[in-house]
């Protein structure tokens, strides 16, 4: 921390923070690196039944909270896929480059708030591969799903996908 800088508590209201599209979710900064001198990147991602990302790895690690909905986290434990499942209160953390993933798997639109440390890549790729969105109750209509460019933003940012999109493994 710089001689110069106050330490301050930060705060973000419901429904503020800078948001953007990701496919069918809303990936919203509710603390970001620069207020945190990089250490943490604090988001809330509203994701449809069915949502979530391939599996992956990177090097920042995650604590997920899910605010509302229910969530299976897979990820591979001594060669085998393995999948966790969590609902509203549940925590989830996901090590540095540990291979992991969230699939909401219920009826209606899930919410999770999410940790991530160190801040700067992750909020780099959200940033990159996501459409920002000035008005969250207008929402514009996703773009089609990219594959090649979805890899091509994670290598950037030192993310490996493991597999494609799919329904969740049972």
């Amino acid at each position: 921390m710089t001689a110069a800088a106050e330490l301050t508590v930060i705060a973000t209201d419901p429904g503020e923070g800078q948001a953007y599209l990701i496919g069918p979710e809303l990936v919203t900064f509710k603390v970001t690196g620069a207020e945190t001198e990089g250490r943490d990147l604090v988001i809330e991602i509203s994701t449809p039944p069915g949502g979530g990302p391939p599996l992956h790895t990177h090097p920042a690690e995650e604590s997920w909270y899910v605010i509302e909905g229910e969530f299976e986290f897979p990820t591979i434990r001594d060669g085998k896929r393995v999948t966790n499942r969590a609902s509203a209160g549940s925590v989830v953390y996901v090590p540095s480059n540990a291979p992991h993933t969230y699939h909401n798997v219920g009826a209606h639109r899930g919410r999770l708030l999410a940790v991530l440390s160190p801040a700067a890549e992750m909020e780099g790729f959200f940033k990159e591969v996501g459409i920002a969105v000035e008005d969250v109750a207008h929402l514009p209509e996703p773009a089609p799903f990219d594959m090649e460019k979805l890899i091509a933003i994670s290598e950037k940012y030192h993310q490996q996908i493991l597999d494609i999109p799919g329904p969740p493994d049972r």
